[in-house]
């Protein structure tokens, strides 16, 4: 009997051949691109911070790892203009939501020591008519080096706030308590990333000396050095965290910078930094606020303002929850365990309002 072999069926199409994906897996691709194409944009949309993120993160593999990520995103957003428009659309909404970001062009050197400022304006345009000489500002004896202690309605309290983002709240209510008073004016004017270890990123020392020159206020508010707990490099030289020559060279940097606001009788302000939930970063955190409080000690006009122990616990430990002035717990910390909630911006707000109202009579 001859072998006879069974048809073998055949394969039909091309696409009958294919594996078909259940509903599922097809709507799970297509999140899965959507979320992709998200993420490209969003980098694009904020390519500019994440450079300028990456360039203030410190010198190490990571750094150089994050600058190589951010390099395509930050060089698509300044090639379509989108760093621009962000810039221009936040001085439009500046200028319509925030209109006293001047506080008046002062001249430099007036009102050293114990009157006030004699500036132009002091507030909203028409407080001064053009080619009408102001009445003298009462002279209030308060100390030879003081400046303005006894502000009023003509000659208000003039306050720069300037720092890093442990500002960004903080810096914005205690601006908004000063103004209310109706005897002060204040500027909020903070960098993000920013501080005193890296000049090649922002530099601090020549930008206070532009605005120093260019509002010459009385009092100035300063929080800043949450970033500032790396190896310092000059010259192609490392210095590293803690060490001596850091030591002295970041103490350098500190003094100079007081050295540039607190002149003609202006009263500094140095906020130091708060506990934070790593050990690791809150023990370079105690580094830094002792050089503030040494340089700080210093100099007459400048004051040192712990805030260590404020958000810290009975014994000295880090906590998210404290009791506000109230006496009810808060939330006071955000996730990072570093920067500061609503809630832990307007405790320190409270806190450092009665600092300078021991020194200023803010009362109406």
């Amino acid at each position: 009997m001859p072998y006879s072999r069974e048809p073998v069926p055949s394969p039909g199409p091309r696409s009958a051949r294919r594996s078909h994906k259940t509903p599922g897996e097809q709507s799970l691709g297509i999140v899965l691109r959507i979320v992709l194409v998200a993420l490209i944009v969003g980098a694009v949309l904020t390519g500019d911070r994440l450079g300028a993120t990456a360039r203030a993160m410190e010198f190490g593999p990571a750094r150089t790892v994050a600058m190589v990520v951010a390099a395509p995103a930050e060089w698509l957003n300044h090639l379509l203009g989108i760093d621009r428009i962000r810039v221009a659309i936040r001085e439009i909404a500046t200028a319509r939501l925030e209109p006293q970001q001047s506080l008046g062009g002062r001249q430099p050197g007036s009102a050293e020591t114990t009157g006030t400022p004699s500036g132009e304006t002091t507030g909203t345009a028409g407080d001064t008519v053009p080619g009408e000489t102001p009445a003298a500002p009462p002279v209030v004896p308060a100390g030879p080096t003081v400046r303005n202690p006894k502000p009023t309605a003509e000659y208000p309290l003039t306050v720069m706030i300037h720092g890093d983002s442990m500002t960004e709240a903080f810096g914005k209510y205690l601006k908004n308590d000063l103004i209310a008073t109706g005897l002060a004016q204040a500027v909020h004017d903070f960098r993000y990333s920013s501080g005193l270890a890296r000049p090649d990123f922002f530099d601090w020392p020549g930008y206070l000396t532009q605005t120093m020159a260019e509002q010459n206020p009385d009092v100035v508010v300063m929080m800043i050095g949450a970033n500032d707990g790396q190896d310092l490099k000059v010259n192609g030289v490392f210095m590293a965290f803690g060490s001596p020559e850091w030591t002295e060279l970041y103490s350098t940097r500190v003094g100079q910078a007081m050295d540039i606001m607190a002149v003609e009788g202006r009263r500094v302000y140095w906020i130091g930094l708060p506990i934070a939930r790593s050990e690791t970063y809150s023990a370079k955190m105690k580094t830094l606020d002792a050089v503030y409080k040494a340089e700080a000690d210093k100099r007459d006009l400048v004051e040192y303002i712990d805030t260590w122990a404020l958000f810290s616990t009975a014994s000295g430990q880090y906590t998210a929850y404290l009791p506000d002035s109230s006496g009810a717990s808060q939330l006071m910390r955000r996730d990072d365990g570093i920067h500061l909630t609503v809630a832990g911006a307007t405790f320190l707000t409270e806190h450092v309002m009665g600092i300078i109202a021991e020194d200023y009579d803010l009362t109406p």
